[in-house]
C-alpha cells in the first residue's frame, strides 16, 4: 500500500511535470501560444548577457540557444520525473531544479519578482525528499546500483549520491527550522502592516482599501451568515498573522503544526477571495506561492516528525 509521502510525490510531479511540459513547449513552438512565445523570446534577450555561469565558464549564450536548451531540457525533464524510472526522474528533478536555482538567480540579479521558480524549486525538493522517505530501500537500490551494460551508469550513480546528499542538507531538519523563520518573519512584517500605517503609510492604505472589496465576499459568509466589516476583517487577519507567525518561527511540535495550519487557512483564504471576485493571477500570485509552501512546509514537518519518532522507537 502507498505511503501518504508517496501519494503526495506522485500528485506533486504530476502537477508540476506537466507545469514543465507547457512551459518548456511554449519556449520552443509559437504553434502552442504565439503570444506566449514571442514574451519568452523577449525575456530571453534580457536573461541572456547575465547567464548565471557566465563568468565560471566564461561561455554566454545568444537569447535563442539558451531559450531552446531550457526549453528542451523542460519538455524531456517534466514528463520525465512523471514517466521515467525511478533513476531518470532523480536525475529530471536534478536538472528542473538547477534550471529554477538559475531562474532565481537571474529574476533576483534583474530586480525582479522571482515567487514563482522559488516556489517550483521547493516542491521539486519536496517531491524528490518525499520519494527518499515514501520509498527508502527501493529508491536507494535504484540510485546507487552500478549496471556494468550501460556506461552511462556509473555517471546516474554518481549524480544520485551527489543529489542525494545535497538534498538531504537542504530539505532536512535545518530547512524546515530556515523555512519555518523565514515565513514566520514575513507574516509579522504582513500583519504589522495591516494594523500599523507607521510601518508603511502606503501599504498600510493599500490593505484599508482592499479589505473594502474582501469583505462583501467573506469566504465564510455562506456557512457561518457573517459578513464582517471592512476594519474588523482587516485587523482579524493581522492579528492572526502576528500571533501565528512567532509560533511558527519559534515552535516545534503541536504549536509550530497549529501556527503552520493557520496561516495556510489564512492564504487559502485569500486565494478563494481573489478567484471570486475574478481577479487576475498576477494580484494574488503572492498569496497563492506563500500557500504552497507553506503546504510543502507542512509536508516536511510532518515527515521530519515521523522520522524522529522511528528513531526514538529504535
Amino acid at each position: 500500500m502507498a505511503s501518504v509521502g508517496g501519494i503526495v510525490a506522485t500528485v506533486l510531479s504530476v502537477l508540476v511535470g506537466l507545469v514543465f511540459a507547457f512551459s518548456g513547449a511554449v519556449k520552443l513552438f509559437p504553434a502552442v501560444n504565439p503570444d506566449l512565445h514571442q514574451e519568452m523570446a523577449t525575456k530571453f534577450s534580457t536573461y541572456s548577457p547575465i547567464f548565471p555561469l557566465a563568468d565560471v565558464t566564461g561561455f554566454r549564450p545568444s537569447p535563442e540557444l539558451y531559450r531552446q536548451v531550457v526549453g528542451s531540457l523542460e519538455l524531456i525533464s517534466g514528463p520525465g520525473i512523471i514517466l521515467f524510472p525511478a533513476e531518470l526522474k532523480t536525475v529530471c528533478n536534478g536538472i528542473l531544479f538547477v534550471i529554477m536555482c538559475g531562474a532565481c538567480y537571474t529574476h533576483f540579479a534583474l530586480g525582479e519578482p522571482f515567487i514563482v521558480p522559488m516556489v517550483l524549486g521547493a516542491m521539486l525538493g519536496c517531491i524528490y525528499f518525499l520519494r527518499q522517505q515514501g520509498e527508502p530501500s527501493k529508491e536507494k537500490a535504484q540510485c546507487h546500483r552500478v549496471n556494468v551494460q550501460f556506461s552511462i551508469k556509473p555517471l546516474g550513480a554518481l549524480l544520485c549520491n551527489i543529489y542525494t546528499a545535497l538534498f538531504k542538507m537542504a530539505f532536512g531538519k535545518l530547512a524546515v527550522t530556515i523555512a519555518s523563520v523565514t515565513l514566520g518573519v514575513l507574516f509579522v512584517f504582513k500583519g504589522a502592516v495591516k494594523l500599523f500605517p507607521e510601518v508603511n503609510e502606503e501599504i498600510y492604505q493599500d490593505f484599508v482599501m482592499r479589505f473594502g472589496r474582501y469583505s462583501p465576499v467573506f469566504p465564510l459568509a455562506d456557512l457561518t451568515g457573517f459578513r464582517p466589516p471592512p476594519d474588523l476583517y482587516r485587523q482579524f487577519v493581522a492579528w492572526t498573522e502576528l500571533v501565528a507567525a512567532p509560533m511558527l518561527a519559534l515552535f516545534g511540535g503541536i504549536l509550530g503544526t497549529l501556527a503552520n495550519v493557520i496561516l495556510f487557512g489564512v492564504m487559502l483564504g485569500g486565494v478563494c477571495t481573489h478567484l471570486t471576485l475574478g481577479d487576475p493571477v498576477s494580484l494574488f500570485a503572492q498569496e497563492l506561492g506563500l500557500l504552497i509552501v507553506l503546504g510543502c512546509l507542512f509536508v516536511l514537518r510532518r515527515v521530519e516528525a515521523s522520522k524522529a519518532a522511528k528513531e526514538k522507537e529504535q
